[in-house]
């Protein structure tokens, strides 16, 4: 594992580099994670120059920067190295960069935004990015030595000459070769003659002679492997042990060819464990699955930590992986993987089982060499796409309460200007406008404190507590001079105490002031799974066809549209729910209903 990870940034902003890598750094820190180390320039030609001369992890390119921009970079980086990922960054958010970006080899884009969630977003694509980045060298590199492991073993058995000898039917050795003095560590006069009780230990030499019997009383060449105590320690052997036919086709001998295999045996254990390792590693890649498959789509392998999503049972055959997917994410994987055999890396989306997943399939080849088998990388990326849904849609809501706000603050200060432009040219009814102009600006600032008090609602909450319905609607009562009538043994909830007496402080005021009330009654229906209240009054009550919009943010008849609101903004965060109910008869009539299980609170933005 590398001590840091370099990254190469081009970006001719100084400013934004030195926050951006402030930012970076101090997320990196909180992290744990090995240093990142930024190298920034400001040109492409400075980017290029500077990656020809230095190895590293990872590029960074913003799309506008000076003599060009990212995108010819990105191109002419991609035409001299595929693998090291791009992560492309841009100031306009525009959707055909994006595009475009991904076509020329960007392994992800990013809009420049302000907040510790964006840089968190981008913070964690860079460390994803290097890992696999890293993954992918590590691949390749044990790859590499696994093949020169074999072809040592090939060189290493190429230049062994074997051992022959022979030896007549009473066992005494006539004739051996130079291979064999070099093993016994013996001039042939010292071999010639002997027997193997001369020659070898008494277990070897009782081994050795009954396998010379088995040979003879046979009549048939065979093959043994033996371990054999020799003057430089304990060394294994293959041999061949052929009969020899006299003219009168009796057994007039034995020969033997044999190989030391010490080495190969030495090297059968040290692959064994490393193929161990190598599977270890393999079935346990975070977060992934990895399929091995041939160029008929035939599935060889199935591994990493997350093969279960797809394998239920571990036993399933393997070819069993294509009855898994519908037709559209068929289409998508075979379209991959028959992309991955003719030597094209891809990037592929799918659908399956009601999640999302990230296809990578890449060619397997050896010393360039392709082998007609390819590599898929499978990630499960479903929250990640839920959280970039819920960006979207909170990045929509923010546009249209924005636009909305800015609507209604430009209507009031048109009216303001209008009666300030009549009282300065002095008409005779200054003093009506006058008073007309302090109203507006008096709507206008009580428009303002409820968007506020509207941003703010549900966002405080802190450490659920017991709290006490019953004091919290008396001490409400005393605040409105209102009678509170109520069961005197409502239930406790777990909630922030100022949120809920907050909630029933703009139920209570919208019942007098806009209702006319003098009378409010709370009744507990609670239930196993609820805490659930009916809060009534003796008002005017709420007209059936508006009960599903008094909550909306602006909605109102006769006021600012904020109360019920951030009511309903309290509640969602407590993970509770409001609803207003039709009611015969007049007045108002809601549904208060807290979860009776402990909960975290949600923290609205």
């Amino acid at each position: 594992m590398s001590d840091s990870f370099s990254i190469l940034h081009v970006e001719d902003d100084k400013e934004y580099f030195e926050l951006f890598k402030t930012q970076m750094q101090r997320i990196n820190s909180s992290e744990k994670r090995e240093p990142l180390e930024f190298v920034n320039v400001v040109s492409i030609e400075e980017g290029l120059e500077l990656f020809k001369q230095c190895e590293f992890d990872l590029i960074i390119s913003d799309y506008q920067v000076l003599k060009g921009n990212g995108l010819d970079f990105l191109k002419k980086i991609r035409m001299k190295d595929l693998s090291i990922p791009v992560i492309f960054l841009t100031s306009q958010g525009d959707e055909q960069v994006a595009r475009d970006a991904f076509i020329y080899g960007a392994n992800d884009y990013f809009s420049k935004q302000v907040g510790l969630a964006s840089y968190q977003k981008i913070y964690n694509a860079i460390r994803f990015q290097i890992d696999l980045y890293q993954l992918r060298k590590r691949e390749h590199d044990a790859k590499k030595k696994l093949l020169q492991n074999e072809n040592l073993l090939i060189n290493l058995f190429e230049s062994i000459s074997d051992i022959i000898f022979y030896k007549g039917m009473d066992g005494r050795y006539m004739i051996v070769n130079k291979a064999f003095e070099e093993v016994m560590d013996k001039n042939k006069k010292d071999i010639i003659g002997k027997t193997n009780d001369e020659l070898f230990s008494k277990s070897d030499a009782k081994n050795l002679s009954k396998e010379d019997m088995e040979v003879i009383d046979s009549a048939k060449a065979l093959k043994f492997e033996n371990a054999l105590s020799m003057p430089g320690g304990k060394r294994y052997f293959e041999t061949l042990k052929i009969p020899i036919i006299g003219d009168d086709d009796s057994i007039i001998g034995l020969m033997g060819i044999g190989r030391d295999i010490t080495k190969r045996k030495e090297i059968e254990k040290s692959k064994q464990k490393s193929e161990l390792l190598y599977r270890t590693l393999v079935e346990n890649i975070p977060n992934c699955c990895l399929v091995v498959f041939d160029d008929e789509l035939n599935i060889h392998y199935v591994g990493g930590d997350s093969q279960s999503t797809f394998f239920k049972n571990v036993d399933a055959p393997l070819d069993d992986f294509w009855e898994l997917f519908d037709d559209n994410a068929l289409i998508v994987l075979e379209s991959g993987f028959r992309h991955a055999i003719k030597g094209i890396k891809q990037s592929l989306e799918i659908y399956h089982d009601s999640r999302y997943y990230d296809v990578y399939t890449l060619p397997i080849s050896n010393s360039g060499t392709s082998l007609n088998m390819g590599m898929a990388l499978i990630y499960d990326i479903t929250d990640r796409k839920n959280i970039e849904d819920e960006l979207i849609e909170q990045r929509k809501e923010l546009s249209d309460y924005a636009h909305t706000v800015s609507h209604n603050i430009k209507n009031q200060l048109i009216t303001i200007n209008a009666y300030a432009q009549l009282i300065m040219d002095g008409d005779e009814d200054s003093e009506i406008f006058s008073k007309n102009l302090m109203k507006t600006v008096k709507k206008l600032n009580d428009y303002i404190s409820g968007q506020l008090k509207l941003a703010e609602a549900g966002k405080n909450i802190g450490d659920l507590e017991i709290v006490n319905l019953n004091f919290i609607l008396q001490r409400v009562g005393k605040n409105f001079l209102v009678e509170i009538v109520m069961d005197n043994d409502l239930p406790t909830i777990m909630a922030d105490v100022k949120n809920v007496e907050e909630i029933f402080n703009n139920l209570v005021s919208n019942s007098l002031k806009h209702g006319k009330a003098d009378q409010i009654t709370i009744t507990d229906h609670s239930d196993d799974e609820w805490i659930r209240l009916f809060y009534k009054d003796n008002g005017s009550g709420i007209p059936t066809d508006i009960c599903e919009k008094i909550f909306e943010q602006g909605f109102s008849t006769n006021g600012t549209g904020f109360g019920l609101a951030i009511v309903k903004k309290i509640m969602d965060s407590h993970h509770g729910i409001i609803r207003a109910i039709p009611k015969d008869g007049g007045g108002a009539f809601f549904e208060i209903m807290f979860p009776r299980k402990s909960i975290t609170p949600r923290y609205l933005s």
